[in-house]
């Protein structure tokens, strides 16, 4: 029973990382274009 659990909480923790990281990046190259004016 303690295998499955902790390959399912690795998995959840990787997709949650991955998420951040997105959401980190996304967020960055949201700045760096309103910095250039690209975007009004």
């Amino acid at each position: 029973m303690e295998k499955p659990v902790k390959e399912k909480i690795k998995v959840i923790d990787i997709f949650l990382a991955v998420m951040i990281a997105f959401c980190a990046v996304f967020s960055l190259i949201v700045m760096l274009v309103k910095a250039t004016g690209l975007v009004d």
